[in-house]
């Protein structure tokens, strides 16, 4: 049997405490951090093994 999971992240950075956090497309929380490099490495693990190429996310 073969899945076929389509699924996609995002960055979100809160406005007043200024954490970051990882959602998934049903806005499924991953991971919260208050460090920018943290977060970026933690979603470069979540994205390993799919067509992504993780060396060029860019937070905006």
């Amino acid at each position: 049997m073969v899945w076929n999971l389509k699924i996609s992240f995002r960055i979100q950075q809160n406005l007043i405490s200024r954490h970051f956090r990882i959602l998934d497309n049903d806005d499924y929380l991953w991971f919260s951090s208050f460090d920018k490099e943290e977060t970026l490495n933690h979603l470069k693990i979540l994205l390993k093994g799919c067509d992504y190429n993780v060396e060029n996310i860019q937070v905006f």
